[in-house]
């Protein structure tokens, strides 16, 4: 605690809106990861039904 008031004013607001910055570009860079592997599970997905649907499509004549 002695350590944060030896910051003064402007030093905490440095470190507090520095912490939220460094918080919202780790948190920007895990969601950008969780949508690309979404996206890819979508698109595995996505080629096998469509590999089915032109099966059932053939099967129906």
């Amino acid at each position: 605690m002695a350590k944060v008031k030896l910051l003064g004013v402007v030093g905490r607001l440095i470190a507090g809106f520095g912490f939220l910055l460094i918080l919202m570009i780790g948190l920007t860079l895990y969601s950008t990861n969780q949508v690309s592997r979404i996206n890819d599970k979508l698109g595995v997905i996505n080629d096998i039904n469509s590999v089915k649907q032109r099966y059932a499509i053939n099967y129906r004549g």
